[in-house]
């Protein structure tokens, strides 16, 4: 494949390779930027325009686009299936089946599933310092056998899964778990089995109640838990996880932007609600 060229450094600033801003923040070279393309006859038109563009949900600064490696999941190869599995669910408004929802899977891309976080379910994959073998761990048993000196009692999260010393069974070099933790919206999808931890134990009441009557969110949940529900059972099922889905509309404050967690767009909803009011 191609080489991953950065042009920012993780502290934001320009690299030595980018010469004439090397060090300054990004944001603070644009103005530089235009005026050397500008006076080299190189720029078109300079023009101010609203656009989207995203900000940290914590501290609210804008974000930068930094490129990494990352561990993925081809859902691109299950696009069939998922909208087959689809087609079984009945969905409250209809049209989210064949619209906003059909529309999603049908162009579905692959599924970056780590993440460059401390918490989290701690990606399960060991990698030989040796022989470069790769071993996806599946259970708590397989990691037993795989482990040396595998403790009684045990938290597998960061930092402690990090301190256990794997050997590998090709070759018997070290292996070192990458470092990552999961999406936490495959733990989410994972919800319909996990629940019951399957398939370790309450097989029965999995099949019992696989796949669910009926569940609910509101409309975001389109590319997000209605999404990661169903990615994850056609991926380990290759069916629907759900027999009906009812997505609910979001409120929105008098600007019209939506109510979230966040102080100046949040009210509570609650005082504009009596009575009966409140179950209809």
């Amino acid at each position: 494949g191609l080489p991953v060229i950065q042009l920012v450094k993780k502290d934001g600033t320009f690299p030595p390779e980018v010469e004439k801003w090397a060090g300054m923040f990004v944001k603070d070279a644009d103005k530089g930027i235009i005026e050397d393309l500008k006076s080299r006859g190189l720029l078109m038109s300079v023009q101010e325009y609203v656009h989207q563009y995203p900000f940290c949900w914590r501290c609210n600064s804008p974000l930068l686009y930094y490129a990494i490696e990352s561990w993925f999941i081809k859902m691109s190869k299950l696009r069939k299936q998922l909208v087959e599995n689809n087609e079984k669910i009945k969905w409250h408004p209809e049209y989210l089946k064949h619209g906003r929802f059909g529309e999603f899977i049908k162009e579905v891309r692959d599924w970056s599933l780590s993440r460059k976080r401390y918490w989290g379910t701690p990606l399960p994959v060991w990698k030989c310092e040796e022989c470069g073998n790769e071993i996806c761990v599946g259970s708590v048993d397989e990691l037993k056998k795989l482990a040396e000196d595998f403790p009684e009692e045990y938290d597998l999260h960061r930092p402690f899964v990090d301190e256990l010393d794997v050997k590998c069974p090709k070759c018997g070099g070290k292996m070192r778990r990458e470092k990552e933790v999961i999406d936490a919206w495959y733990d989410s999808g994972s919800a319909f089995f996990a629940q019951w931890h399957y398939p370790f134990e309450n097989q029965d009441k999995f099949k019992e109640n696989f796949p669910a009557d009926f569940i609910c969110e509101a409309i975001d949940q389109t590319r997000g838990w209605f999404y990661s529900l169903l990615a994850v059972s056609t991926l380990n099922f290759n069916d629907t996880p759900y027999k009906e889905v009812l997505s609910l509309g979001i409120y929105l404050m008098k600007t019209g932007l939506r109510c979230q967690r966040k102080p100046e767009t949040t009210s509570s909803q609650i005082k504009y609600l009596t009575g009966r009011e409140q179950m209809q």
